[in-house]
C-alpha cells in the first residue's frame, strides 16, 4: 500500500511540474495490453508520454536510474497504441521522459528509446 501512496504523490508532483512548464495534462494511467503510461500530457505541438519514478529515501538507488530497458519498451508500444487510438495527435511530435523525484528534487529526463 505505502508503494501505492508514493506513486500517487509522484504522479501529482510530476503533473504539477509538467503544468510549470507549458504542458496539460491529457490522462494519467494509462493502461493497455501492451504496457502503461504514468502521465500523458501535451502542449502546442508536442505530445509527452511520461514515467514517473519517486524515491522517499536513496536506500535502493536514485530515481532517474530506476527505469529498465523492459519498461521503456512497453512505455514506447502503449504509446503507439495510445496515437492508434487518438487520431488528433497523429502529427504531434512524440516526446518520452522520465520524471526522477527525490526528495524535493524533481528531474525531467529525456528517454532514449531501443529499438
Amino acid at each position: 500500500m505505502r508503494n501505492q501512496i508514493v506513486g500517487k504523490i509522484g504522479e501529482k508532483r510530476a503533473s504539477e511540474h509538467l503544468t510549470k512548464l507549458g504542458f496539460s495534462i491529457v490522462v494519467k494511467n494509462y493502461k493497455v495490453r501492451e504496457g502503461e503510461i504514468d502521465l500523458i500530457a501535451k502542449n502546442a505541438s508536442e505530445i509527452a508520454f511520461v514515467e514517473v519514478k519517486m524515491r522517499t529515501s536513496n536506500r535502493f538507488g536514485v530515481a532517474k536510474e530506476s527505469l529498465s530497458e523492459t519498461r521503456i519498451k512497453r512505455l514506447f508500444s502503449a504509446s503507439q497504441v495510445f496515437i492508434s487510438e487518438n487520431k488528433s495527435f497523429e502529427d504531434y511530435e512524440q516526446k518520452f521522459f522520465l520524471v526522477a523525484i527525490d526528495s524535493e528534487q524533481i528531474e525531467m529526463i529525456p528517454i532514449d528509446l531501443v529499438e
